[in-house]
């Protein structure tokens, strides 16, 4: 990377960003290409993704795509017998699949034109705003903070 370039200078030309995590109980760095038009692949086991569906309807949205890798197609039911059964095999062809749909949503989301990148733009920095870590302090931090006055608004003394 040259010198004179930051990290959010790879953010700012990202087409798309995959946060395909299994074990991220909350991060927002995968929406960060929001605000630059991106489109945002993160996997529906990651906290963000239930971050972004208090925020809108992820299949309206051009600029967020929600790979569900644990919709099962019909593959085998809810029970756990054959739950337990699922192996490589079938665990490749789940993954294959629902890959595939990703892959095709992604070309059908990619701006075509200037006018659709201006819009994404648009949109995808208006879902940002709605996902800022002080949106995350302020509406789910907070308020689960004691309101005995254990924690106080002013700063501490500095000696």
């Amino acid at each position: 990377m040259p010198e004179e370039m930051e990290f959010m200078d790879i953010r700012k030309g990202t087409d798309v960003e995959f946060g395909q995590s299994i074990y991220e109980p909350f991060g927002i760095a995968q929406f960060e290409p929001l605000s630059f038009g991106g489109i945002c692949v993160v996997s529906s086991v990651c906290g963000c993704a239930g971050f972004i569906k208090r925020i809108c309807n992820p299949q309206e949205v051009r600029n967020v795509i929600i790979a569900d890798y644990t919709n099962l197609n019909g593959m085998a039911s809810g029970n756990i017998d054959e739950l337990l059964k699922i192996n490589l095999e079938i665990r490749d062809k789940l993954e294959h699949n629902v890959s595939r749909d990703v892959a095709a949503q992604i070309m059908a989301n990619l701006p075509k034109n200037e006018e659709d990148l201006a819009d994404m733009i648009n949109r995808g920095y208006l879902l940002a705003s709605q996902m800022s870590w002080g949106v995350v302090v302020e509406n789910y931090i907070l308020p689960g903070l004691p309101k005995n006055g254990a924690v106080k608004n002013q700063p501490a003394a500095v000696n």
